[in-house]
């Protein structure tokens, strides 16, 4: 139950022997290095990003960061102690993808803790969709959301209707993955992950035109 009310059950998409890493223990820091190639395109004059974070559970950690381009704009960059480097406390959202769907729902819609502007879906996308789509997209690039939620954040995303599943795909690197495909009103879409760990591996963003962001992860 979310707030006195049922969920609905998200069917696993997930292979049977995936295994998610181990929450974090007192000391320990999840790393991630961050690549994103910018197209040039729209006024933009494109560029390579790339971005370092150490994120410890007790709120500690570091964030190093470099472009190419002026054309983004890199977040804190430092070192910062207990409880205090920059990032959204995500700890009450939930592991289990019934429960977690329902926070998004919530947390996306206006007054909610990250509302999604609803954008326009193309026909056959709903728009609560395509508001859940970025909502999940958005958690997945954040430094603290652990291995867990990112597991987690992978079953939602595979569960919207919309979303086409690439059980034997490679990323943009080359790398085996599964592949969520999902268009709407913006571009298409695409999000990859490890099928061994269901972590983030990567993502694409194609746009009107041809461009495309990538978003490279290691």
């Amino acid at each position: 139950l979310v707030d006195g009310r049922p969920v609905t059950p998200v069917a696993p998409a997930a292979p049977a022997d995936a295994d998610p890493p181990p929450p974090l223990e007192t000391g320990e820091y999840f790393y991630e290095k961050v690549t994103l190639l910018l197209p040039h395109a729209y006024g933009l004059e494109g560029g390579r990003v790339t971005e370092e974070t150490w994120w410890g559970p007790d709120g500690s950690g570091r964030r190093e960061g470099r472009s190419t381009t002026p054309d983004y704009g890199l977040g804190p960059i430092g070192s910062w102690g207990p409880g205090e480097m920059p990032a959204e406390d995500l700890s009450r959202l939930s592991t289990n993808p019934d429960v977690l769907t329902e926070q998004l729902v919530e947390r996306s819609a206006p007054g909610g803790a990250s509302p999604q502007p609803p954008g326009t879906p193309p026909p056959g996308v709903d728009v609560d969709s395509a508001m859940l789509w970025r909502a999940i997209s958005h958690l997945l690039e954040m430094p603290n959301a652990e291995p867990a939620l990112r597991a987690a954040l992978f079953e939602v995303a595979a569960s919207i209707p919309e979303v086409e599943v690439l059980a034997n795909a490679e990323d943009p690197v080359g790398r085996s993955a599964i592949g969520l495909r999902m268009a709407t009103g913006d571009g298409v879409f695409h999000l990859y992950f490890d099928p061994e760990t269901l972590q983030l591996l990567a993502g694409t963003e194609r746009y009107e035109g041809g461009a495309v962001w990538y978003r490279i992860v290691e």
